[in-house]
């Protein structure tokens, strides 16, 4: 679209700023061959549990479903998930091994409906029908997933960073662990997260100068302490080895070996519309309305028109 400054070659010191933020994140803001921004928060997922209802602590994905179902009954649902689109399914498709889209992003044909997408979706149809999973979006009867786990309602789910504050101010009572998304066969691949600074090309030089001195600051160690503390993960290095910023996030080194084999979601203009037709499909599916792969084979049909425009 040719509306995003290319900042690795505006600026010149941007490799040295760069050189500060984690590389992972960083590379969510490179598209062919160019960075159009600068990572300025990072996150990604682990499994929350509510230690009176979990008791084993599962270290597999399959060991996960099992335990959602076991301590599923009428007043407990296992396992939550707030949404169905790729935020929710990507980590656990990528941890069986299968994909949303091909490698060069050409079609969803065989990955979205592949046999490792359509069983991971399977799987919690099949929860969902014996009770053991739901989420607010999916059943629009069930509560928040903050308050379903701070009320003993779920027993597990999947989030971020900012969950551990929202259940320790909400429900400062709750017995909750945390440990990293348990793996599947192809190990723990969670979805990266978080945000990058970026600049339009229709600002003058001199509010791209303005703007890209503001964007140091605020990927620099102080700025990045300071946002550690209202819940924000940071990228810069020094700030993540700073004891204020250990102290405000405790879980951090959890996050931080999550991290380590998290992966970017597909880095496409349409990603926002794919991950829609993902959601609004593998609700069906779990909700029964259609046979699995056939919501499946729709949102493959649907997202290769996306990539085709």
């Amino acid at each position: 679209m040719d509306v995003l400054v290319e900042m690795d070659t505006a600026f010149p010191d941007y490799a040295i700023a760069a050189d500060a933020v984690l590389e992972a994140p960083n590379s969510t803001a490179k598209a062919g061959g160019h960075y159009y921004g600068i990572a300025s928060n990072t996150n990604t997922k682990i499994l929350y549990y509510n230690k009176n209802l979990v008791t084993t602590v599962p270290t597999t994905l399959d060991e996960m479903w099992a335990t959602a179902e076991k301590v599923s009954n009428k007043d407990v649902i296992g396992f939550c998930e707030a949404w169905m689109g790729g935020w929710n399914l990507c980590q656990y498709i990528w941890s069986y091994g299968g994909d949303i889209l091909a490698p060069d992003y050409s079609t969803a044909t065989g990955y979205i409906n592949g046999p490792i997408a359509v069983a991971v979706i399977q799987k919690l149809a099949d929860l969902y029908a014996v009770g053991a999973f739901s989420g607010p979006t999916i059943d629009p009867g069930a509560l928040p997933d903050t308050d379903g786990m701070g009320m003993g309602k779920y027993a597990m789910t999947i989030d971020g960073p900012w969950k551990a504050k929202d259940l320790s101010t909400k429900y400062p009572a709750l017995q909750y662990g945390a440990v990293q998304m348990p793996a599947g066969p192809a190990g723990s691949i969670g979805v990266l997260g978080g945000e990058d600074f970026m600049m339009f090309k229709t600002s003058d030089t001199a509010h791209q100068d303005a703007a890209w001195k503001f964007i140091k600051f605020m990927i620099g160690k102080e700025a990045q302490i300071e946002m550690a503390k209202v819940g924000q993960m940071p990228v810069n290095k020094e700030a993540l080895a700073d004891s204020e910023v250990l102290k405000a996030m405790p879980l951090l080194s959890i996050f931080a070996d999550a991290l380590q084999t998290c992966k970017a979601r597909p880095v496409t203009p349409k990603w926002g519309d794919m991950e829609g037709i993902i959601n609004t499909k593998a609700t069906e599916a779990v909700l029964g309305q259609k046979p699995v792969q056939k919501a499946m084979d729709e949102a493959a049909t649907e997202i290769n028109a996306l990539l085709q425009q």
